[in-house]
């Protein structure tokens, strides 16, 4: 479902802007494009507390690794946008978060 959805959103008019959105979400972690509820959820990540990671973050982070992967082809981002979804601790969401950025920096 997430597939078909990161499809459809990549058939849009300003795919390029769209794109660069989300990159800049991971690589720059800028959140300003984004309601101020959700900036809000996507900073409490990289609080240091045991709090679990709430669905909006999973939504936003995961749906952006996977419009990533499919404007670039890459498999290795695909992958990462399907486990972000299930990760529910901050320290793993973090992880992940870093490796999607990295991924950016180095591949694209």
């Amino acid at each position: 479902m997430l597939d078909k959805a990161a499809e459809e959103t990549l058939n849009v008019k300003n795919r390029e802007e769209l794109i660069k959105t989300f990159r800049d979400i991971f690589v720059e972690k800028d959140f300003s494009c984004l309601r101020k509820s959700v900036q809000k959820e996507l900073k409490a990540i990289f609080n240091d507390d045991n709090k679990p990671v709430s669905l909006q973050p999973k939504i936003t982070l995961g749906m952006g690794a996977k419009v990533l992967s499919k404007a670039y082809g890459d498999s290795v981002l695909n992958m990462l946008a399907d486990q972000i979804l299930l990760i529910d601790d901050k320290s793993t969401m973090q992880r992940a978060f870093e490796v999607v950025k990295n991924r950016l920096i180095e591949e694209h």
